[in-house]
């Protein structure tokens, strides 16, 4: 380990991903000369927590019931209180636009708001929200309005951003305990993308 050895923060790549959304939802709050992109400001409703999902990513959010599609908002999402289950096996798609729109394929496991349900997938849908709204990949968003604002020079989302900055030799190494041989295994970097917005930052110590 180094001063610039890189590590994968996992599951605070949420709270990014949350003061992304704050800022789309409240501009003001930015600290920051690039401009954030507000499709959604002439509208007769303004964007909120409570916006549904379903009115910002129209035919990419349909989940398996009609109701949900219609009332699930942001906060929701967020709040792991959707009534969607983990349904980790489904992330593995092309991009966060695929994970939203396989929601219609899987079963709910609880009404919504009724149940804290923890799940991966619904911050992959909330980072491409921020996508989506700022018309801009969820990575240059998160570096102009938080990391740099910031500071944050050596903070990365994904592998392939890592390797774009030249920083791949930095990433700290991975193992895994096999218990029949009780020894450790070199384990793979995982590559997140479709659910990017939930767990893919990477930063020094």
């Amino acid at each position: 380990m180094t001063p610039d050895t890189l590590f994968y923060c996992g599951s605070t790549t949420k709270s990014f991903t949350s003061a992304a959304l704050s800022l789309l939802i409240d501009p003001s709050a930015a600290n920051t000369s690039t401009p954030l992109a507000e499709p959604f400001a002439s509208s007769p409703t303004p964007l909120e927590w409570t916006t549904p999902i379903s009115a910002l990513l129209r035919e990419d959010f349909v989940l398996s019931s009609r109701w949900a599609t219609d009332h699930v908002t942001l906060l929701d999402a967020a709040s792991h209180r959707t009534g969607y289950p983990r349904h980790d096996l489904s992330m593995n798609v092309p991009s966060a636009r695929h994970l939203a729109r396989n929601l219609r394929h899987l079963p709910m496991a609880a009404e919504p708001r009724t149940r804290f349900l923890y799940s991966n997938i619904m911050y992959g849908v909330l980072g491409h929200v921020v996508s989506v709204l700022s018309g801009r990949p969820l990575v240059a968003f998160l570096r102009d309005h938080l990391w740099k604002p910031w500071g944050m020079g050596s903070t990365f989302l994904g592998l392939a951003d890592v390797r774009a900055a030249g920083r791949a030799a930095d990433f700290a190494a991975e193992y895994w305990f096999l218990n029949d041989s009780a020894a450790f295994a070199a384990l793979p970097h995982a590559d997140l993308i479709a659910d990017a917005g939930a767990g893919a930052i990477s930063m020094q110590p």
